[in-house]
């Protein structure tokens, strides 16, 4: 699925409203991690080009994107994430880490 076009130009994105929701309902939540290419969806223009704005500027909340979850068997329990320092950047490449249920 990753190498094909749903993938790449008809991902879901996410909504403005969920970037409120999540703040009001997980109010110790810092970061989302998604398994698509962006929380900005090719397909809903300027709307999710204002979600990631909620995201980050109103609701305080670290995105991360891309992530690849396919081979996760069980559940994640925690995620730490280590991003590699870049100057004047607003995004930059991560390790991510995870703890998992078993």
């Amino acid at each position: 699925m990753r190498r094909g076009e749903k993938y790449w130009r008809k991902n879901s994105g996410l909504s403005t409203d969920l970037a409120r929701a999540l703040r009001q309902y997980c109010s110790l939540l810092r970061a989302v991690g998604v398994d698509f290419v962006s929380v900005f969806s090719y397909h809903n223009g300027d709307i999710d080009e204002i979600a990631h704005h909620k995201f980050l500027l109103d609701e305080g909340l670290l995105l991360i994107e891309d992530m690849n979850l396919s081979e996760m068997s069980n559940p994640i329990a925690k995620v730490l994430c280590f991003p590699l320092p870049v100057d004047s950047a607003d995004g930059t490449p991560i390790t991510a880490i995870t703890e998992i249920v078993d």
